[in-house]
């Protein structure tokens, strides 16, 4: 069904008028992860110093595993390859393998790997306790080690692997610990509006909220620093009573549907008698001319991120489309806390596409919790689709599998096809495809794009008339137009939201019609049979500009 309104969503200041069901003097005076300066310490006090043992410095390699998947068979390992560590090598979407005999107690292994890693001792598998790290405790006195790194990018392999006795893990576990709870402690108290010991009890909002849209269905999401029940209280106006709905959440991160859809209201939200600043959600009518955001890879450089989306904005833009690596360790949650903060001060909604570096720390099955919990749109997979007026558009996932890819036959393949041939598709006048990525690109010195991309999209320019193929992965931008038959597809790389740019030089092929390596944001401006694409740099200065007209 083809969506009606999109939706604008504004934080106000607060203010101290009264109510009849709610008092509205807020608790605090701003969410916790919204200072850049506060977040940059924590940031420290969490990057913590381990006491740890590098494991030897030559392993067993095999370099020849085509077999992909998540589940594969121990390989036949040749003793006369050898590699030392730090070992890299060019064999993108490709398992490399690595084995030794280790002498070792119980602990910890650090495993830092490019991609991800999968680990087995003495043959049985061994899941993460988290991100990089697996527990090990070997049952005879000199185990067998065997590693799995899943390339998924260009060069790739082991970088090393260290052990962590069990007591130096329990204290690292325990400091961090104590450091966020301290970290939190401080910030409650520079926030706090109210007497300081009451203050200290009162649970603070880690984000701001962020409204997200699926469907014609709105949802407010927001993280609190504790689970519970919450209610979200809203009116019409500034004088009218206020509605109350209650929210609940084990984890902190609660999702409130809103109860109807009005031009405009202003809500609180309330916890455990600590009340949020006030805030203001106004929806944006779809006109005859549509403006939407494409940016990518803001993975981390948050300050970056924050200027260009306050650029955005100045466009007044109906949404926004992130093409993946929203950070830069998908099991880093305080991450993707300050890219929901991040994403909080936009005046639009975002349809944020998960990337590889959103999968970092899950290799063991693929399953992106954290972009799951606290990105992804409500109820949906990681790969969906939307319509907005004339547009239809349809966001893949291909790094939901090992290699990467959308291999006909399975169910993202099954679905994919579905889209195209539907008939909202077909009727739309404009039709995007959005993934992170990207089927050609030079950009990226010896990376060419992802060819399973180009083989899955490229049968499908002309038969499923797309128009646009919007990812990321390279960080920079990137323009190519091609046709195919009677259709031009126009392939846009923007890459360069906030994580580091590539270096110079570029790959031999293929010849993109532009490259520019810059942090950078597009706008997308579609007025029924014609679009206009521009591409900005932080300055805001236009680096790139095309017009499509369709006959």
């Amino acid at each position: 069904m083809m969506n009606r309104l999109v939706v604008t969503f504004a934080i106000l200041f607060a203010w101290g008028c009264s109510s009849p069901q709610v008092s509205f003097l807020p608790t605090y005076r701003e969410a916790a992860f919204s200072s850049l300066a506060a977040n940059q310490e924590l940031d420290s006090l969490m990057n913590l110093r381990l006491t740890s043992v590098d494991i030897g410095d030559t392993w067993q390699l095999v370099t020849t595993d085509t077999t992909g998947g998540m589940q594969p068979d121990l390989p036949t390992f040749d003793p006369s390859q050898y590699t030392p560590l730090p070992h890299r090598i060019l064999l993108p979407n490709t398992a490399i393998w690595y084995r030794r005999e280790v002498s070792l107690d119980s602990g910890v292994l650090h495993v830092r790997a490019d991609d991800g890693a999968q680990l087995w001792v003495d043959g049985q598998r061994v899941f993460r306790l988290e991100g990089e790290y697996f527990p090990f405790h070997p049952s005879n006195p000199s185990p067998q080690i065997t590693i799995r790194v899943l390339n998924n990018a260009m060069h790739g392999g082991l970088r090393s692997v260290q052990w962590i006795s069990q007591a130096d893990w329990a204290g690292h576990v325990e400091s961090r610990q104590k450091n966020q709870q301290y970290w939190l402690a401080r910030r409650k108290k520079e926030l706090a509006r109210v007497p300081i010991d009451e203050g200290m009890t009162l649970p603070i909002l880690l984000t701001d909220p962020i409204v997200q849209q699926v469907g014609d269905t709105l949802y407010l999401r927001w993280v609190s620093e504790r689970g519970g029940e919450a209610r979200f209280h809203w009116g019409e106006d500034t004088t009218r009573r206020f509605q109350t709905q209650m929210v609940r959440s084990e984890s902190g991160v609660f999702l409130a549907r809103v109860p109807c859809q009005i031009s405009r209201f202003y809500y609180q939200i309330e916890q455990d008698n600590a009340i949020s600043q006030r805030y203001a959600f106004q929806q944006k009518p779809v006109s005859d001319t549509l403006q939407f955001a494409v940016w990518g890879d803001s993975q981390g450089g948050w300050r970056t991120f924050r200027k260009l989306l306050g650029l955005m904005d100045e466009h007044l833009p109906s949404f926004g489309v992130g093409a993946g690596d929203l950070v830069s360790h998908g099991s880093d949650r305080l991450g993707y806390l300050q890219f929901l903060q991040a994403l909080s001060g936009s005046s639009f909604v975002h349809y944020p596409v998960p990337g590889n570096h959103d999968y970092d720390g899950y290799y063991d099955d693929l399953h992106p919790q954290n972009y799951l919990d606290l990105a992804a749109l409500p109820g949906e997979k990681q790969y969906f689709s939307w319509q907005v007026g004339n547009c239809a558009f349809i966001a893949l996932d291909p790094d939901e599998r090992f290699p990467v890819g959308i291999p006909d036959g399975s169910d993202q393949y099954d679905w994919f096809i579905e889209q195209i041939e539907s008939s909202e598709w077909q009727a739309a006048e404009w039709r995007f495809v959005l993934l992170h990525h990207p089927p050609l690109s030079q950009g990226w010195p010896g990376y060419h794009g992802e060819e399973s991309m180009l083989q899955l999209l490229e049968p499908h320019f002309e038969s499923a008339k797309i128009d646009f193929v919007i990812a990321g992965h390279s960080h920079d931008y990137e323009r190519l137009i091609r046709t195919y038959g009677r259709q031009q597809t126009g392939i846009l790389v923007v890459g360069g939201g906030g994580g580091g740019i590539e270096p110079s030089g570029l790959s031999d092929w293929p010849v993109m019609d532009t490259v520019i390596k810059a942090h950078h944001y597009g706008i997308m401006t579609v007025e029924e049979s014609s679009l206009t694409f521009k591409a900005y740099d932080i300055e805001n200065t236009v680096i790139d500009s095309i017009k499509f007209i369709h006959p």
